[in-house]
């Protein structure tokens, strides 16, 4: 695979790492000019939001409030009123968590610095720093700050091993030869922040394992594809046979551990395997979502195709009637109800956020009637 401009940064490499063919399609971005069109991660485009707030209220001086309106503007399309909420807790956090006694080094800056010599050509890695700040009384000691948006906490050994803060440790020390020493702070703001320093001899290790990581991806002239996490989000899902093949496989290895019952039709769990198959459910569930998108962007298309092309594939239109009721017809029913119409129709929260603007003091006075009430117990694999 060839490296447009000769560079590359770390999330290029943990693409190809993920899937070969993603990461040539990735690549276009710098080529291109812009990001290419692939299908957005909801946390990927949550976390684009959050940065764009944090450049904007270091730019443009915005408060928090100020900040979340134009990640709104550039976002808005990807954002629900949960993300907002979390969008004003992070921006808010960011505002009070203010760094004293330092001068701003970097400020959502890239660089990039000499990796390897290929076959004549220099090799440049790439990274971009969301905060490097240098101590006042302490010339010569920085410190870098990642702002992190995600949902799920990350441990302090997860952060100690973190390719992406290693890597940038790396590139920080051989951009700034007069940084003596380095803090990084991985700043998550839902949760708290982890700190991690690195030695001399892990700066070597970084570097030798991306230079093996680069070779490797220019040796490269395959870019096969590769079942990942990422497969319900790829642009290229449509022509991919990797998620199917996945898909095809765990049903075949589904049926094999856990044939259906003869007469129900049910599968039979055995409950002897029981490990077996819990460790088949992550690959199952992205599986599944893969093939749902799929299907999804298939019937967009036979949908939105003329009608002779349609009938071509089998496939007509057709209108589904609903029936559904006005609040006229809503007022009439309680009449005809009394207080019963109450526990037959309900309220909910995003259906309030929705319809009633957050400046409208009758929603805070609706929301505080709500009762607090347990789901159905919901699963969630525990982080190790």
């Amino acid at each position: 695979m060839e490296l447009p401009e000769n560079q590359i940064g770390i999330s290029d490499i943990n693409t190809w790492r993920d899937c070969p063919t993603r990461a040539g399609y990735q690549m276009r971005r710098w080529t291109e000019g812009s990001e290419p069109p692939e299908r957005k991660h909801p946390d990927t485009m949550y976390g684009s939001a959050v940065h764009h707030g944090i450049e904007r209220m270091e730019t443009d001086m915005l408060d928090a409030d100020g900040a979340a309106q134009a990640a709104f503007n550039e976002y808005g399309m990807y954002l629900d009123p949960s993300d907002m909420e979390r969008l004003e807790h992070d921006l808010a956090v960011y505002a009070e968590r203010d760094y004293t006694g330092v001068r701003s080094v970097a400020v959502e800056s890239e660089f990039r610095v000499p990796l390897l010599r290929v076959e004549g050509r220099t090799v440049f890695f790439r990274f971009k720093l969301d905060r490097l700040y240098e101590r006042l009384d302490r010339p010569g000691h920085f410190i870098h700050i990642d702002y992190k948006s995600s949902k799920w906490r990350r441990s302090a050994e997860e952060v100690r091993e973190d390719t992406q803060m290693w890597s940038y440790n790396f590139g920080i020390h051989e951009y700034f030869p007069e940084c003596q020493s380095l803090d990084q702070v991985y700043d998550q703001l839902m949760y708290g922040r982890e700190f991690t320093r690195k030695s001399d001899e892990q700066r070597k290790t970084i570097r030798r394992w991306l230079q093996r990581q680069v070779r490797a991806i220019l040796a490269d002239d395959k870019l096969e594809p590769k079942f990942n996490e990422w497969c319900p989000w790829c642009a290229l899902l449509p022509e991919c046979p990797e998620p199917k093949r996945t898909a095809e496989f765990a049903a075949a290895r589904i049926a094999a551990l856990a044939p259906a019952d003869e007469e129900s039709g049910k599968l039979a769990l055995d409950p002897d395997l029981m490990e077996v198959y819990v460790a088949e459910l992550p690959k199952l569930s992205t599986a599944k979502k893969a093939i749902e998108a799929f299907e999804d962007a298939v019937r967009k298309v036979l949908r939105e195709m003329p009608e002779a092309e349609r009938a071509y594939f089998g496939y007509e239109t057709f209108q589904k009637n609903l029936d559904v009721w006005s609040p006229v017809a809503l007022q009439a029913a309680h009449e005809v109800m009394g207080d019963e119409f109450y526990a037959l129709v309900g309220l909910t929260k995003s259906r309030l956020t929705g319809y009633m603007d957050k400046t409208d003091p009758r929603r805070e006075q609706i929301e505080a009637l709500a009762e607090r009430v347990q789901s159905n117990p919901q699963l969630r694999k525990v982080a190790e």
